[in-house]
């Protein structure tokens, strides 16, 4: 999976797309999890068609239809050797307050991950956060990410401030108010 992603890494770097890792390979560089299930890659709405084109250069584009409650622009699954890629563009989540939305921008990646020598930007844990706790059937890695909270505190105080002007359920809101204290 790492070669895979040094190799995505190398070609997208030299495009200056501006993309970056999340889900259980985000966590996984966090130290949260010990097995990613595949990597989770979010694209600025700009760059989702260069992104998607490079993909198809290095694995075989797999036909996906749209699930609810996702009503993201670019979405496009890959299989890759020894893993499946996601690649988001202008990720949507429909809830019952709304439409939730991220296009990744400059300020959305917070560090980066060195792996075989190529730095791999890396999304923020508090999008994620927002993100898995819009999901179905997430909820053991909204608790995952809670207690690293609890120990490692907020580190990106503005990404939940901004998620907070988005329509969110009201449950949702007020427990990124306690997350946040």
């Amino acid at each position: 999976m790492l070669h895979t992603l040094a190799r995505i890494g190398e070609e997208a770097n030299k495009e200056t797309i501006i993309w970056g890792v999340g889900g259980s390979l985000l966590l996984y560089f966090h130290g949260l999890l010990e097995h990613p299930r595949d990597i989770d890659i979010l694209v600025a709405e700009r760059d989702a068609g260069d992104l998607q084109a490079l993909l198809s250069k290095l694995g075989k584009e797999q036909v996906v239809s749209a699930k609810e409650p996702f009503r993201t622009k670019y979405f496009s699954k890959y299989a890759m050797p020894s893993t499946k890629v996601d690649c988001m563009g202008a990720l949507a989540i429909a809830h019952d307050a709304g439409v939730y939305r991220v296009d990744l921008t400059t300020q959305s990646i917070v560090g980066f991950q060195q792996v075989h020598g190529i730095p791999i930007p890396l999304c923020a844990l508090e999008d994620w956060y927002v993100l898995y706790a819009l999901m179905p059937d997430r909820e053991d890695k909204v608790a995952l990410l809670e207690r690293y909270f609890a120990v490692h505190g907020i580190q990106h105080p503005g990404l939940f401030e901004q998620a907070l002007q988005q329509p969110l359920p009201k449950k949702l809101h007020n427990r990124i108010l306690q997350v946040i204290g």
